[in-house]
């Protein structure tokens, strides 16, 4: 499984790890106040 940062939106960047993909999000959202950064579970589309 997949999670995925969300800035406005839009995925930005993935992790494997859902630790990892928090710190990430923690720091980008101290350094860019006015965004919405969200982590999301990513299932993959079928087939994949």
């Amino acid at each position: 499984m997949k999670f995925d940062i969300r800035v406005s939106g839009k995925t930005i960047k993935s992790f494997s790890n859902l630790d990892a993909a928090n710190v990430w999000r923690d720091g980008y959202q101290s350094m860019n106040p006015d965004k919405t950064v969200i982590v999301v579970k990513d299932y993959g589309k079928v087939g994949e």
